[in-house]
């Protein structure tokens, strides 16, 4: 049993580890964001916010900023989503909300949209 771990430990030392576990490089994709479109001007409070979903992602990291992720007063939602939807209420105010896709050894860089919730 010692010289199989020893011989794993070699062999992921000598190749990537990424290789031999079969995780993909996601670095470079883009997570698309479907809705609430940038923007978005909305009367109600009542969100499901919606991506595409890139291969190789294990789970999404959600973040939602008021009024922007610049000027926070407030990180809203900060979560990490095995889907690519996520249904949440909001006060009236503007928004900033955010998504990356994620896996054990990559993420993608985050895809941002505004929106408002008005009466």
């Amino acid at each position: 049993m010692k010289n199989i771990i020893s011989y794993i430990i070699v062999i992921c030392f000598l190749l990537s580890c990424d290789d031999i576990l079969n995780v993909e490089d996601i670095s470079n994709e883009s997570v698309q964001l479907l809705a609430p479109t940038n923007e978005a001007t909305l009367n109600n409070g009542n969100l499901t916010f919606t991506w595409n979903p890139i291969e190789g992602a294990e789970t999404y990291h959600l973040q939602i900023a008021q009024p922007t992720f610049d000027e926070a007063l407030q990180i809203v939602r900060d979560t990490l989503i095995d889907n690519t939807n996520f249904k949440d209420s909001l006060g009236l105010n503007t928004y900033q909300w955010r998504v990356r896709a994620e896996n054990t050894s990559y993420s993608t860089q985050y895809t941002t949209n505004t929106l408002t919730i008005e009466e």
